[in-house]
């Protein structure tokens, strides 16, 4: 009876994914903690890692559309989910396919977006089109001719 309780345990949380802007309480967590751990374990190992110029280090699932970065102590500072076919070093994403953060899907265009979240913090460019917002968190929505390209959610960047 305790295996098959146990069982019961490990299996949901292992299907655990969290739903939309369940993402944000795992920015600032390490692969060490447990609700991190069950939310990342449906994506398997990761297909490719890079270290990028603003010191964090980026883990790439092209097959599920999602990538995430760390710091140099190992906390998840960014979230990406990708829409089909957005292409990062010769690699291609598949579409991240589960609920987006925010109310956000990925048939949306920049008009919608900014009816559902408001006027953003910056925007940038026409044909390639970069809506960057700063609430209690930073995300960023990018558009290649009026079709999403991706959502990163983050944490905000430490003022000094």
């Amino acid at each position: 009876m305790k295996l098959l309780s146990y069982s019961l345990f490990l299996a949901a949380l292992l299907s655990f994914a969290p739903a939309g802007d369940d993402w944000f309480s795992i920015l600032g967590l390490t692969f060490n903690d447990t609700e991190a751990t069950a939310a990342l374990s449906k994506f398997g190992e990761y297909d490719k890692f890079r270290f990028r110029d603003d010191y964090e280090t980026q883990l790439n699932y092209f097959t599920h559309g999602f990538a995430l970065t760390m710091n140099d102590a190992g906390e998840f500072q960014k979230f990406y989910f990708f829409n089909d076919g957005y292409e990062l070093n010769n690699k291609t994403f598949r579409k991240y396919t589960d609920e987006l953060p925010l109310g956000l899907n990925f048939g949306q265009k920049p008009a919608q977006v900014k009816a559902l979240l408001g006027a953003p913090t910056l925007e940038e460019g026409s044909a390639y089109k970069r809506l960057y917002y700063e609430t209690t968190f930073s995300y960023e929505i990018v558009f290649n001719n009026n079709e999403m390209q991706y959502l990163r959610i983050g944490l905000l960047p430490h003022k000094e």
